[in-house]
């Protein structure tokens, strides 16, 4: 972009646009990563137009200190289901997330690794 303010906001704005600009009156959005932040905006935004949401990364919005309490809890009464599926949230958080930390931390370090050879890109 030439000029600042390109965020959330304006990428689901100008997405928006360009769905009723193609002759869609109504239409589903599917996002993840990014496209999960702008997609919630776009259905957030325009609900009369955007009528399904997919989301394959969702993305928590904080909490007044009413929301914490609620979720505190909330938590004593949880079924052994809830605290099974809590569990290997945790799990996968622990040991599943690794490419997600070095693309957080040291990306340069990443794309190296994955450009180098067709093996490190496979991967």
């Amino acid at each position: 972009p030439k000029h600042r303010g390109m965020d959330v906001a304006w990428v689901a704005t100008h997405l928006h646009s360009l769905m009723v600009e193609l002759g869609y009156a109504q239409y589903a959005a599917q996002g993840g990563d990014w496209g999960g932040m702008i997609c919630s905006r776009i259905a957030y935004r325009f609900p009369q137009h955007c009528v399904a949401l997919h989301l394959n990364f969702c993305v928590p919005v904080s909490m007044d200190w009413y929301g914490k309490l609620k979720v505190a809890v909330g938590l004593l009464f949880m079924s052994s289901e809830e605290w099974a599926a809590v569990k290997s949230t945790m799990y996968f958080l622990k040991y599943e997330t690794a490419y997600q930390q070095i693309q957080g931390t040291k990306p340069q370090s990443l794309a190296f690794g994955l450009n180098d050879s067709p093996v490190g890109l496979l991967a």
